[in-house]
Formats: structure tokens, C-alpha cells, sequence
């Protein structure tokens, strides 16, 4: 949900597309290449390093690690840590340990001055390993973000059975059946986001090309699911005709633009196309949640049966809640002291509002189910009157 198309903007250029350049200041620092191009010489087994051509290389590195440090355990070999990688990685900590030092014994006119900072190495902060996790709070959150989808599954299941008990009327249970249409959406959306959080608790417990892939690829379908959900809701909604017409359509239509979005990456992998993407179907999804309440609101203002705030102002609250929220990405922080950084209190910051938007979704359809059975019934009266 966002609450500014900058805000938009900003959110998805972060996290979809963090890896736009090539390389961080930290790759580029100079005990940083010297680190590990001797440890990857001395300890790695290869007759010669990536870093031999254009390197000015020192006999004697300022530090590097010990050769038990960056030897794969098991556990490091399952996660495909290889020693390479755990060069790079000992290196990055020794790196950072030296900025800290500098930092503590240097005023801070003189920071400004030597721009003294702790840097970021291939485009992330220089995390510790915690029990073999490289972004510990990024993977907690992510497995947090995890559990309002799942348990809407469960939510959306129970809600739909009420209105598909067996009826007298089989006309009404066609209606029910179509009208059900709508929760089986929301039920893509809750699956597809339990697909995506499982795909960042991975990217962020072991960053490769492959979780990265993955994590990207679910990340856009959770958009592309939301986007299609909201609007049969807002087009549609539940005029079981216009399902019929047009629910199973979109749908297809929908699932024909992901593969394609999917092909494209796979055969020319863009983080600008996928950044941009995910832009145009966030913001379309999101504008038309805000227009769900203001007609929600137009609707139901004189329903003295059911809440009206709950209905009209939560999805808006939402959007304005989790536009605030990214403003921890538009501050690239980084907290050494406690390992954490801006995108990993944004997804903490996630957790909450995915509880409240599938209440709205289970709510929003009852309402919408109850004020379709009072149409029906008025229409029926009318009938009968005329006849």
C-alpha cells in the first residue's frame, strides 16, 4: 500500500531493483581488494585470482582472515558457501571492523571532512552472519510477514463456507458460488504472498542469483494477483453475471501478463523493467484499494447495520500507514550495533497492515453479500407488485 506515488516509487526502486549498480563504495575500498585477493590466493586454491589484472598488489594485505574462517563447514557447504564467498565475506568484516575503528578515533569535523562512513558491499550493509543467516532481521521479518498470509487462508476459507451451505434455492447457490468468485481472489492474493515472503526469508537468509530470482519473480506475482483481485472487486464486484463475463477473463489475462513478465527476465534479465513493472500494477492496485473505500463509503454511510469507518476508512488508513513506513527506505540506515537496517523495519513495519487488509477483504465481502441479498430482495418485491 502506498500513500504517495513517491513514496511508490521509492519502496519499489529499493526493493526490487537494489542491485542497479554494479558495485558499492565498500567493493572499491583498497584493503577490501587487497584482503581479498590474498585470501582467495592463499587459502582458495586457484592458480590465479579475478582480481590479478588491474589490481596494485600489496606483499604484505593490512589484515586477512584466517584460513579456518573461510574453510566451509557443512553447514556452509549446504548453504552454498563456498571459499571464495567466505573471502568476501571475512574480508567485508574486517573491512568494516577497521572503518569502526577510525570512525572512534577520529572527531567528527574530520569524518565530514575523509567522508568516514561505514560502506556497503555489493549493494547491501556489511551484516554479520547470525546462525548462518546473512540478514538476520530481514529474514525474522520476512518469516513475520509470512503469517498474516497463511492464516488469511484459513480466514477466507471459513467466511466462503457460510455462504456456500446448501440451500433450497439453487438459484441462490449459484449466486453464492459466483459471488464467492471474489474471496477464491483474495485467496490467490494470500497465496501468492505466502509464496513471496517464503522467497525473501530465503533471499535474505542466502543471498545467490537464484533466491534472488525467486524472490523477484514472487514479489511481482503478489502485485499482479493484488492488482487483478482489486479490480474484479472494484469493476465487478458481485454481479455474478459481470463474473461470469469477466472474472475467468481477467484472470487469464492477468496470468498471460506474468509469464511474459517472466520471460523477459529470463531471457534479459532488467532490473529497470522489473522496477518498473512492479510500479505500474502497485500503483493501479493501491489507487483503486483508496477508491474501494471512498465508494464503500458513498454505500453504506446510511447503514446504520454495519461499520461504515471499518469499511470506507481502513483501506485508506492502510495505504497511508504503509506509505509512512517506507519512509525507513528512503533513509538507507544501517544500525551496527543491533544488525538491522531501514528495509529490515520496513517489512517489520508490513507485518501489522497485512492482518488488517484481509479483515477488510472478509468485511468488505460480507457487506457486499448482504447489500446483494437486499437487492435481490427489493427486486423481487418489485416483481411480485407488478405481477
Amino acid at each position: 500500500m502506498k500513500a504517495y506515488f513517491s513514496f511508490s516509487l521509492a519502496f519499489l526502486y529499493f526493493l526490487l531493483n537494489p542491485l542497479l549498480i554494479s558495485a558499492s563504495a565498500g567493493d572499491w575500498i583498497p584493503e577490501q581488494i587487497q584482503c581479498k585477493y590474498h585470501c582467495e590466493k592463499n587459502y582458495c586454491l586457484k592458480t590465479e585470482s579475478p582480481l590479478d589484472e588491474g589490481v596494485d598488489i600489496l606483499i604484505d594485505p593490512p589484515f586477512i582472515p584466517s584460513k579456518q574462517s573461510v574453510t566451509p563447514n557443512l553447514i556452509d557447504i549446504f548453504l552454498l558457501w563456498d571459499c571464495q564467498s567466505l573471502c568476501d565475506y571475512q574480508c567485508q568484516q574486517l573491512t568494516t571492523k577497521m572503518l569502526q575503528e577510525k570512525i572512534a578515533n577520529t572527531d567528527l569535523e574530520t569524518q565530514r571532512e575523509q567522508e568516514l562512513e561505514i560502506e556497503q558491499f555489493h549493494g547491501k550493509w556489511p551484516f554479520v552472519r547470525i546462525a548462518y543467516i546473512q540478514e538476520f532481521w530481514s529474514t525474522v521479518f520476512s518469516l513475520g510477514n509470512f503469517i498474516p498470509h497463511f492464516t488469511a487462508l484459513s480466514k477466507l476459507n471459513k467466511n466462503q463456507n457460510i455462504y456456500l451451505k446448501p440451500n433450497s434455492n439453487n438459484n441462490n447457490n449459484n449466486d453464492n458460488n459466483n459471488t464467492n468468485l471474489l474471496i477464491n481472489n483474495y485467496k490467490l492474493v494470500a497465496l501468492m504472498g505466502c509464496c513471496a515472503w517464503i522467497s525473501s526469508f530465503i533471499f535474505h537468509f542466502r543471498d545467490l542469483i537464484v533466491t534472488e530470482k525467486l524472490d523477484y519473480f514472487f514479489a511481482g506475482a503478489t502485485v499482479l494477483s493484488g492488482f487483478y483481485a482489486i479490480s474484479v472487486r472494484v469493476f465487478v464486484g458481485g454481479d455474478k453475471n459481470k463474473q461470469t463475463k469477466y472474472g475467468k477473463l481477467g484472470f487469464l489475462l492477468c496470468a498471460l501478463i506474468f509469464m511474459a513478465h517472466i520471460l523477459r527476465l529470463y531471457f534479459d534479465w532488467s532490473y529497470t523493467y522489473n522496477m518498473r513493472f512492479n510500479i505500474f500494477f502497485g500503483v493501479l492496485q493501491y489507487i483503486m484499494l483508496i477508491t474501494v473505500g471512498i465508494s464503500n463509503y458513498f454505500k453504506y454511510k446510511g447503514n446504520k447495520y454495519l461499520n461504515v469507518f471499518k469499511l470506507s476508512f481502513t483501506p485508506i488508513f492502510l495505504v497511508f500507514f504503509t506509505g509512512l513506513s517506507m519512509s525507513f527506505e528512503l533513509f538507507d540506515i544501517f544500525i551496527p550495533s543491533l544488525q538491522i537496517d531501514s528495509h529490515a523495519l520496513w517489512h517489520c513495519m508490513t507485518i501489522w497492515p497485512s492482518f488488517k487488509l484481509y479483515d477488510f477483504f472478509i468485511e468488505d465481502h460480507k457487506a457486499l453479500m448482504s447489500s446483494q441479498k437486499e437487492d435481490n430482495l427489493s427486486n423481487t418485491s418489485d416483481d411480485l407488485k407488478r405481477k
